[in-house]
């Protein structure tokens, strides 16, 4: 009597670890599920791809093994974590770390534009996803809005490497894919292409869209970035790296290197060493001021003599007939807290009295 076969391992793990519950988003070769893992309740997207007959599904084997080996190479944390892969007779199962956000078109389509501060700290993690895909000769080509995910906290997740590949210096790519609204005019004019210089590209057409609230070139047709239009509340700084990102020779677009030291990018970063320096000026000022009391409280305490107590008498009297206010602000960082009264005999700081005539006949 003949055995029955026992259905595969990776088949029988999938169905014993994971429910599949609703679709979560498309992407270019599948479905994307939202799965629950049996064990330990984790949520994790699991990407669903059917399986062809024929030549076709020798190219989807192909494609599955390089975006697999893609996604295992990656490892940053604005790129999707993928965890492993399944088969079943019928299908594909690409299962990775599940995202609770939002596409960021969703996000930018409830609103005008993207305030620039925001834009800038989206465009940073990024650009540093995409910085890490470089240096590892991978290229993205898919770089778009929608493949974006933003968190409740404001961190992205870079995800949907369907076409991404790894590139071969001076070796130009001939696949033509990407989205029409981002794609590269090499792209376009279905050239031989660079394709870490088609990201680029393609993170200039993010980075407009964002700031502006739409696309920079129409659909069914294309406007050339030498007549793209810049509204008048972005600054120069924003345009010039926008303009780098979106030159028509691949070979003079910028580079992820390059981007990062953009002076629009590090504005934050010198802001916040200026706002550093203005709060040490601001210590090294009350520190300052702290020493100017205490030396002048010293002068008061200090045991003198007679003479040299009507002197200072004197002195204060001068020294009230020629001040109308009679206030010394010691802040120079304008703190108005910070303030001597010198009124009579009395010596006020900061609304504390010190009686100067008691002071000198207690050290009599």
């Amino acid at each position: 009597m003949s055995k029955k076969k026992s259905p595969s391992r990776k088949n029988k793990n999938f169905k014993d670890l994971f429910y599949i519950k609703n679709t979560l988003g498309c992407g270019s070769n599948g479905k994307v599920k939202l799965g629950i893992n049996k064990q330990s309740g984790e949520k994790v997207s699991i990407k669903v791809i059917k399986k062809k007959q024929n030549d076709v599904a020798v190219e989807i084997r192909k494609s599955l093994k390089k975006q697999i080996k893609i996604l295992k190479t990656i490892n940053h944390s604005n790129v999707l974590h993928f965890k492993r892969c399944f088969q079943t007779k019928h299908k594909y199962y690409l299962v990775s770390e599940y995202i609770d956000g939002e596409e960021l078109l969703a996000l930018l389509n409830t609103c005008v534009r993207f305030k620039n501060n925001f834009a800038r700290k989206i465009f940073i993690q990024l650009v540093n996803a995409i910085h890490h895909c470089h240096n590892l000769d991978i290229a993205h080509l898919d770089i778009k809005l929608e493949n974006i995910i933003i968190t409740k906290n404001g961190n992205i997740q870079l995800i949907d490497f369907d076409v991404a590949t790894f590139t071969q210096k001076n070796r130009l790519l001939k696949t033509f894919c990407g989205s029409p609204l981002y794609q590269a005019p090499e792209i376009v004019s279905k050239q031989a292409y660079d394709g870490k210089k088609v990201d680029i590209w393609c993170l200039g057409v993010v980075l407009y869209t964002m700031l502006c609230g739409k696309h920079p070139f129409r659909e069914g047709g294309r406007v050339l970035p030498k007549n793209l239009h810049f509204p008048s509340y972005l600054k120069f700084d924003v345009i010039s790296l926008i303009k780098k990102l979106l030159k028509l020779n691949p070979k003079k677009r910028i580079t992820t290197e390059k981007i990062l030291e953009h002076k629009w990018i590090n504005k934050t970063r010198n802001e916040q060493k200026l706002n550093d320096n203005n709060k040490n000026n601001n210590i090294v000022n009350r520190n300052r001021n702290l020493l100017i009391k205490n030396e002048l409280l010293d002068i008061k305490t200090k045991k003198i003599t007679e003479r040299e107590d009507s002197l200072i008498l004197n002195n204060q009297k001068n020294f009230i007939q020629k001040n109308e206010n009679d206030l010394i602000n010691i802040d120079r960082s304008g703190n108005d807290n910070n303030i001597i009264n010198i009124k009579d005999n009395n010596i006020n700081i900061n609304n504390q009295s010190l009686d100067h005539s008691k002071i000198i006949s207690q050290k009599k």
